[in-house]
């Protein structure tokens, strides 16, 4: 992007030399066309060093490399993984109302009590969201949600092995935050890795699958 806009800037000032040259004599002329031919040069040369600098891999000339698409068995596998943390997500979020009878008898809430439980998973879920997406961009989808998840994991422990009530709110919290990224990591890995026809169907795929997870985690 810095590429092109470098370049479209670059160029076009090359254009306002050419033009004010086109009514000077022949030798102005041709010296406002060799600035042309080396705004452009530099252009893209510059172009292509802040795309290394921003870590966008484009090469020098300013053509982005072909990447091919996911394709078969490697298809299915990383949509399947994808799909696995979208499940979860749903799941965790509804088993709360499925355990809420256990909790109360072994803790004693209070209905405000449960409903801050659910709250809490919903509060750490939006507040992730801008930083979610600096990750996103920034480290990928594979390693921002397999991060995520491990954060999901630690709140999945601590609400299974807390004693009060604040242990199982911060517990909440964390399942919350790890699983915000379960469905926008998947579909930005999508939109690089399966072909655009295939986008539509893809996210249906993923609303099917986390629904399906809402339904089993109330199954005893």
């Amino acid at each position: 992007a810095g590429h092109l806009a470098v370049g479209h800037g670059q160029r076009g000032f090359g254009r306002d030399v050419a033009r004010r040259g086109a009514g000077a004599p022949c030798g102005e002329h041709q010296r406002a066309a060799a600035l042309v031919d080396e705004f452009d040069q530099r252009s893209l040369d510059l172009g292509a060093f802040v795309g290394d600098q921003a870590g966008l891999g484009l090469p020098r000339g300013g053509q982005c490399p072909a990447e091919p698409f996911l394709q078969g068995r490697q298809a299915r596998v990383v949509f399947g993984w994808f799909a696995c943390a979208y499940f979860l997500s749903y799941a965790l979020r509804s088993v709360n109302a499925v355990i809420a009878p256990d909790l109360v008898a072994q803790f004693g809430l209070s209905h405000a009590q449960l409903g801050a439980l659910s709250a809490a998973y919903f509060l750490a879920f939006a507040m992730m969201q801008l930083p979610l997406g600096v990750c996103l961009d920034r480290f990928g989808s594979r390693r921002t949600d397999a991060s995520l998840l491990l954060v999901s994991a630690t709140g999945c422990a601590v609400f299974a092995l807390a004693s009060s009530t604040a242990w199982l709110w911060a517990g909440r919290a964390l399942i919350g935050a790890g699983v915000c990224g379960a469905l926008m990591s998947a579909l930005k890995g999508y939109r690089f890795w399966y072909p655009p026809d295939r986008q539509s169907q893809l996210a249906a795929w993923m609303l099917v699958v986390g629904t399906g997870g809402a339904l089993l985690a109330t199954v005893p």
